[in-house]
């Protein structure tokens, strides 16, 4: 008779998995050590995506300009994190699975990112490694704000985090999110007649092969019920 075992207590110290191959659909899972999450990576002049690791070290995130926290991870508990006091943070908790359905939490995370923006704010998105979840939300902030498709907007992320590998459900939610959105952003934009800089100095716009946004013109979402922020 085969007995059941307990399921381990999760440990953000010990070695995790890496899913990037099953994110793809690939077979194959190679281990790797949680201790090589990559450091914070700024995707736009006033957005970053991290791990848990990032919001242990308060005074990189102040030297980075941070002023806004964005957890996307239920398992990492906010209140464990006593350091973010005079940070603005919200916790959204997503779980890394299939039945996850990342849209219908856009809302609140745009709203929540572009008001830091708007304060001339910099926004931390985190989740465990930083890897699917906190990768997830900043693919559909961009397809929101700047009429991006799903793969100029992946490509656009990867290119700035390359350990960038979204879930499969994450992955289908958001090309199904794709047409409704990016039409209504980028009718949007069509409707204003200038644009700004990029941060990194270049000029390109929806539908350019490099994954190019538009900074500033995207659609403006409305204002829903959000998850409570806490302010420093």
């Amino acid at each position: 008779m085969m007995s059941r075992r307990r399921p381990p207590t999760l440990d953000l110290s010990q070695p995790a998995f890496n899913l990037s191959a099953v994110h793809e659909g690939s077979m194959e899972v190679e281990p790797v050590c949680a201790a090589r999450c990559e450091p914070m990576s700024c995707i736009r002049e006033h957005l970053f995506i991290g791990s848990w690791r990032d919001i242990e070290e308060p005074e990189t995130l102040r030297a980075a300009g941070i002023t806004h926290v964005l957890n996307v991870a239920k398992e990492v508990d906010p209140a464990h994190h006593d350091g973010l006091e005079g940070f603005c943070s919200m916790h959204i908790p997503l779980v890394d699975e299939h039945r996850e359905n990342i849209v219908q939490h856009l809302e609140c995370a745009c709203t929540f990112i572009e008001a830091a923006r708007n304060e001339g704010g910099r926004v931390l998105v985190h989740c465990r490694r930083g890897i699917s979840r906190s990768p997830a939300i900043v693919v559909g902030y961009l397809m929101r704000q700047d009429g991006l498709e799903f793969d100029e907007a992946v490509s656009f992320v990867k290119q700035r985090r390359l350990c960038t590998s979204l879930n499969i459900a994450f992955r289908e939610f958001l090309m199904a999110y794709e047409t409704p959105t990016v039409k209504e952003a980028q009718q949007h934009q069509r409707a204003h007649s200038h644009t700004f800089d990029d941060e990194d100095g270049a000029h390109p716009t929806p539908g350019t092969s490099d994954g190019g946004h538009s900074e500033g013109a995207g659609h403006q979402p409305s204002q829903l019920a959000m998850p409570e922020a806490r302010s420093p």
